[in-house]
């Protein structure tokens, strides 16, 4: 794992919720694998009593949730309706984790995402709580994925998809789905990397229509400065491209579209700098 640290990302879930139409048995912890973290309650979900029972499950692996799919057989209805799925960029340092998140901030955009970034603690989210889909990032915490990231101080990107609606938007409506989830085809559905391209093509971007002859380059990137720097588009004190992007939509036109891999081979250059430098 430390050969990887920095060279690539780790896809699992971090949380799902699940109604059940009946109790699975007494021992139904006994058919999941060993280590496996998940809690059964009673439901209380008014004028629904199809539903009296929920399973959570936490940082789940495939084996767990074949576990589950064949605790519940044929017998047992279930309804999926919460998911969060989760995309965790290990780092040596926890430093190197936040300053990671810093520059995902700015580099990326949620189409289906809101006009706002909130600062919560030390987490980014996106859109207030109870809203169907959310992305939320953080890098002050070791990654709880099942995956080889394990353990590592980590860059934490997830997106949340609460209630029925939202996890079916995402494709997800049987435990098959989740055992063959598809997560970088949700990613790149839903989020996209940007990288800038110079100070003057965002100054005329963020300008009115047709005024790019009357305006100097000097101007063009004060404009472009104040926008960087301007409070309207920050979480916290971290700029967030997304408030940028909601407001001003033509600002596509100063940035190139990254794929994954070029996103992370520019975020490895940055995650060593001071995001002061990062303009």
């Amino acid at each position: 794992m430390n050969k990887q640290i920095l060279t690539k990302h780790y896809d699992a879930f971090d949380r799902i919720d699940i109604w059940l139409g009946g109790h699975p048995g007494s021992d139904w912890r006994l058919h999941l694998p060993e280590g496996a973290k998940a809690i059964l309650a009673a439901t209380d979900v008014k004028y629904n009593p199809s539903w009296p029972y929920e399973l959570t499950l936490y940082q789940p692996d495939v084996e767990t949730l074949k576990a589950v799919r064949r605790l519940f057989g044929a017998t047992i209805a279930i309804n999926i309706t919460y998911v969060e799925v989760a995309r965790d960029f290990p780092t040596r340092w926890q430093a190197d984790a936040k300053r990671l998140v810093l520059h995902y901030l700015r580099s990326a955009t949620h189409r289906y995402g809101p006009k706002k970034v909130r600062k919560v603690k030390n987490g980014y989210y996106f859109g207030k709580p109870g809203r169907p889909e959310r992305l939320v990032l953080y890098g002050d915490r070791k990654s709880k994925l099942a995956t080889p990231a394990f353990g590592h101080p980590c860059a934490h990107t997830e997106l949340r998809f609460q209630a029925v609606p939202a996890v079916r938007a995402a494709g997800i409506f049987s435990m098959d789905d989740l055992i063959e989830f598809d997560f970088d085809a949700c990613w790149d559905r839903r989020v996209r990397l940007w990288a800038f391209r110079s100070r003057t093509d965002l100054g005329t971007a963020l300008g009115a229509a047709g005024d790019q002859p009357r305006v100097t380059p000097k101007a063009l990137r004060a404009r472009a400065k104040r926008a960087l720097k301007s409070s309207k588009y920050k979480a916290g004190n971290a700029f967030a491209l997304q408030m940028l992007w909601r407001k001003h939509p033509d600002v596509t036109k100063a940035l190139k579209r990254l794929t994954p891999k070029e996103w992370f081979r520019l975020a490895r250059s940055k995650v060593h700098e001071p995001p002061r430098k990062w303009r």
